[in-house]
């Protein structure tokens, strides 16, 4: 009876961890665990004396406290986490491109449309106008993935 008192006693503490940490809410796991919990605990005052159910009792909450404090530490997390990083960057244009070069537009540019510049596609910006299909402009400037343009005709 030893052996299960203390198999519903860890296997209580696991399943109140993951309710605790992968299932959050009032799911099965926590369910579960306060059952096995007090099954562990009520068999110990039942088969044994009060004074051992007291202890068993005593020792369920201090062993549920630190596997709890254990598992929140940062440094039990490290172990699991994803040391890998990306290197690649968001947001940038890495071609050719600068202040000045010219282009045409593909669609209207209402204010945001398609330009080629070069044999490439970039996504542009006309400032305070509206550019019609087909026609010169002008970079202005360069915000992340972004032209800023103006027709080349003013």
């Amino acid at each position: 009876m030893l052996t299960a008192i203390i198999l519903f006693i860890v296997l209580g503490v696991i399943l109140m961890l993951l309710e605790i940490l992968v299932i959050p809410g009032t799911t099965i796991a926590g369910i579960g665990s306060v059952i096995l919990l007090g099954l562990g605990i009520f068999f110990s005052y039942k088969n044994y004396s009060i004074e051992v159910g007291n202890y068993v009792l005593g020792g369920t909450i201090i062993f549920l406290i630190t596997a709890l404090v254990f598992s929140l530490r940062a440094n039990t997390w490290k172990r699991f986490m994803l040391k890998s990083s990306i290197d690649g960057q968001v947001n940038t244009i890495e071609t050719d491109v600068k202040v000045g070069d010219t282009g045409i537009t593909v669609a209207r540019l209402n204010p945001m449309g398609k330009v080629m510049v070069g044999d490439e596609y970039y996504e542009a910006r006309a400032i305070n106008e509206i550019i019609d299909p087909n026609t010169e402009i002008v970079i202005t400037k360069i915000i992340g993935n972004t032209l800023v343009v103006k027709s080349k005709n003013k």
